[in-house]
């Protein structure tokens, strides 16, 4: 019996002496997802058999507090969750830091922490964290090891996409109707919050720049009809809650369909196929690099102007440029229309440069590190940048793409070209030239019977026709909104009097006051919610008042608002920007609830939890 004993005590002493098992994730990947200026970065995860090590290196653009909760946790595919146990440090250049305790990483510079978890199992492949605690929370998905990453697998109707090589552009034409666009993001996670923003479309009964925002479903699916007047390329950027992850330019269509598939990453090299309309041309646009910066670095230009000391030297510099450039384009194996695309975006950087060059060049000498900001030399190369190449320079060069037929499907022929009347021969392409003039019109809101007149072609005329009647219809809708509508009536008051205005006619009540823009998913979210609430305390003293940001069209805000009871404002940038200033939030939607006595008992941005906002105000009731 003592012998068992014995050597019972030497194999536990044995086992206990074995070194603890531990995997190492060096440089893993993941996918963020988080609100404000914050950026973290996984540098190692530790799989250990007593706990799990996350260490990240993070900060803060605004300088404001941060905050880890006893809330947070790493999560497994499976669901299962293994909660946060501290943030202590591994190394000097770790930080200690309590839970539940604000702290804060000075402004533009960064930290390291280490965060320890329950541990994991060790043959864990994929984890995500999830910080719970307010609306600026850190997400992060997808954590894998780099090294070990496994593609996702593509869904079968991708695998044998057939291309077009020989796509080209049709001259533009006005067909009014609707591009269908469809998305599909592979190793997709619900937490991850992701949208597709798309800008920059032709749409000319629409006041100002076009835009449309959708969110993926909880699969990584989007499906979903844009209104276009004719054929554009398309800015569609992926975003994760107000951040851009990537974007490109494609081509879409009325009555056409575009199909993208998309892979979880934090980078542009998440566009992986498309198919349907101008499949091929937007595969080769998603490849190819349209930065003017990049061409600098590509075609060695900085020691060419560094040599030029006229400004018609530095003009015939940055012409080579842009001669070599669309040599090398035509030269390659993209289809015509991609060429096309990408010849005219050249030519529009080519000018832009050209007009701008003082100030451009510069910030290139910066970004490329031969010269500092407010550096003794800044202020010499400066004035001399602007008289080497001031914008009265002529050009010499002649236009060839940018008044094609085809040149308004391209963003660039909108967006990137300035004074087009010394550059461009109208009679070349006439009808492009009718509709740049009914875009300018309708951008400046100046839709007079004289400028009406100046367009000739018919459908053009029609567009500001249309346009007028509509401004009418809305102008007389506007002049009979019911008595809790309150459209632009406060606009001689102060911005600082716009607080009590609000609040004025409330006395002995509590008030919920919710800031909102329309098309931002949430807030509409948020106004359902408060509508459900506001009726099931119909009886309490309680007044519910919305105020729009004047960025809202007010046939939207007045449509989204009108089955909503309660106060609503429509009211000028500055009254807005004050009330924002008067909150301390940058960020929108935003609500805060003031008891009887006007003391501000709770507040909350963004997406909030209607049971959090039923309790505050339950509890101001009492």
């Amino acid at each position: 019996m003592k012998q068992i004993l014995f050597t019972f005590l030497i194999t536990l002493g044995l086992v206990s002496c074995q070194p603890e098992q531990v995997v190492v994730w060096d440089n893993p990947s993941a996918v963020t997802s988080v609100y404000g200026a914050s950026f973290y970065k996984v540098l190692k995860v530790e799989l250990k058999e007593s706990e799990t090590i996350m260490h990240l290196e993070m900060g803060d653009f605004s300088g404001s507090c941060l905050k880890f909760t006893k809330e947070s946790a790493l999560l497994s595919d499976d669901g299962q969750e293994y909660a946060l146990m501290g943030c202590v440090k591994t190394c000097d250049d770790e930080m200690d830091i309590q839970l539940d305790s604000l702290f804060r990483i000075p402004r533009n510079q960064s930290g390291r922490v280490a965060l320890h978890f329950q541990p994991l199992p060790l043959d864990t492949r994929k984890m995500h964290f999830r910080f719970r605690g307010d609306d600026r929370s850190l997400q992060l998905m997808n954590i894998c090891d780099a090294s070990n990453y496994v593609e996702p697998e593509w869904p079968d109707d991708w695998k044998s996409i057939q291309y077009d090589n020989n796509e080209t552009l049709e001259p533009v034409k006005l067909t009014m109707g609707e591009a269908t666009i469809k998305a599909k993001v592979l190793d997709y996670h619900p937490d991850m919050h992701w949208s597709i923003t798309l800008s920059g479309f032709q749409k000319f009964n629409f006041e100002g720049y076009a835009f449309r925002r959708i969110y993926f479903d909880d699969d990584g699916n989007i499906s979903a009809k844009i209104p276009m007047d004719m054929t554009s390329e398309v800015e569609v950027r992926i975003n994760n809650r107000n951040h851009n992850i990537m974007n490109n330019f494609i081509v879409m269509a009325p009555g056409k369909e575009t199909e993208i598939l998309l892979k979880a990453v934090d980078d542009s090299t998440g566009f992986l196929a498309f198919k349907g309309y101008m499949a091929k041309t937007n595969t080769e646009l998603v490849r190819e690099d349209n930065s003017y910066s990049d061409v600098f670095w590509r075609y060695n230009v900085m020691d060419s102007l560094e040599n030029c000391d006229t400004p018609e030297e530095r003009i015939q510099c940055l012409k080579s440029v842009l001669d070599r450039r669309i040599e090398d384009l035509q030269s390659s194996d993209y289809t015509p229309a991609a060429k096309e695309l990408l010849c005219i975006n050249a030519e529009a950087e080519y000018l832009s440069w050209c007009r701008g060059f003082g100030y451009r060049y510069l910030d290139y000498l910066r970004k490329s590190g031969r010269i500092k900001y407010n550096s003794s030399s800044w202020s010499k190369l400066n004035s001399r940048s602007y008289w080497l190449l001031p914008d009265r320079t002529p050009n010499p060069h002649t236009i060839q793409y940018l008044d094609r037929a085809t040149a308004p499907i391209s963003h660039c022929f909108w967006y990137k070209v300035s004074d087009r009347d010394k550059l461009f021969d109208k009679t070349k392409s006439p009808y492009i030239w009718e509709l740049l003039k009914t875009s300018v019109i309708l951008y400046h809101r100046d839709v007079t019977p004289q400028k009406i007149a100046q367009v000739q072609d018919k459908e053009c005329k029609k567009i500001l026709q249309d346009y007028v009647a509509m401004k009418q219809r809305i102008n007389d809708l506007l002049q009979q909104l019911p008595s809790n509508f309150h459209y632009r009536t406060y606009d001689n008051v102060d911005s600082r009097d716009m607080f009590q205005v609000l609040l004025g006619n409330c006395h002995s009540k509590a008030i919920v006051v919710y800031l909102w823009k329309s098309y931002y998913r949430s807030g509409e979210e948020n106004m359902k919610a408060l509508a459900s609430l506001n009726k099931q305390l119909k009886d309490k003293d309680v007044q519910f008042i919305y105020v729009s940001a004047p960025s809202a069209k007010p046939e939207e805000w007045y449509e989204i608002s009108k089955e909503m009871p309660g106060e609503h404002y429509y009211i000028d940038e500055l009254q807005f920007r004050y009330l924002l200033r008067k909150y301390d939030s940058e960020e929108l939607p935003f609500l805060v609830i003031y008891d009887k006595e006007g003391n501000r008992a709770y507040q909350k941005v963004g997406q909030f939890d209607l049971d959090s906002v039923q309790k505050a105000l339950e509890e101001v009731l009492e």
